[in-house]
């Protein structure tokens, strides 16, 4: 077993980790190790999927593209191939008719960041491990529906394959939202600054 400040945060809603990142963003402007239109955050949901090697989605909404590739995050093999990432092997900790058969990832639960092969954009964990949240709702809702969080990637208790395709999303309600399978990734972006300098006045021609 490895130190748990190996693991990836679990526990976790999308709220709490938009609030780390609001957090990280004002120390870090703080003692100078970002720019002042620096932010960290979530990414959006497709950017995910560009991080993860998915282009060319169509639709507004993350319920509009969920699931129309049949594409893992390592090819089109299966079971994937060794290394491929954390997932419910045949050690998994679920439950014996939960598991993908032929794949051994060595980890009943969750593990160590990264443990596993990198994406073509050298990351990590974006196949399995923990899934992870995006600042995006699921869809849009009315005045009586509930918002859900938008969850992206495959995590340790994952076994169905198309929950594995990147274009998988979960949605999943604020009050489901702390368990050991969500975690995050965070990204560093530049921002507009607002300024307070009114507009010049517009001129006859």
């Amino acid at each position: 077993h490895s130190p748990p400040g190996e693991h990836p945060v679990v526990n976790v809603s999308r709220e709490d980790a938009e609030a780390f990142c609001r957090w990280l963003t004002e120390r870090e402007r703080k003692q100078k190790l970002i720019a002042a239109n620096h932010v960290y955050r979530l990414p959006t949901d497709l950017e995910w999927s560009r991080l993860a090697g998915l282009r060319g989605e169509e639709g507004d909404w993350p319920q509009q593209r969920d699931g129309k590739s049949d594409e893992f995050p390592w090819g089109r093999d299966w079971p994937p191939p060794p290394l491929a990432g954390n997932f419910a092997d045949e050690a998994s900790a679920i439950g014996a008719d939960k598991k993908i058969l032929d794949y051994q990832d060595d980890f009943p639960a969750i593990a160590p960041v990264g443990h596993y092969l990198p994406n073509v954009f050298s990351l990590y964990d974006m196949a399995g491990n923990v899934q992870e949240w995006v600042s995006d709702d699921y869809s849009e809702v009315g005045a009586r529906a509930v918002a859900r969080a938008v969850a992206r990637g495959g995590a340790w208790n994952s076994y169905a394959r198309q929950h594995l395709f990147i274009s998988s999303r979960t949605p999943v309600r604020s009050d489901q939202a702390r368990t050991d399978f969500y975690g995050f990734r965070v990204v560093l972006a530049k921002v507009d600054m607002i300024t307070e300098k009114e507009p010049a006045p517009a001129t006859a021609p």
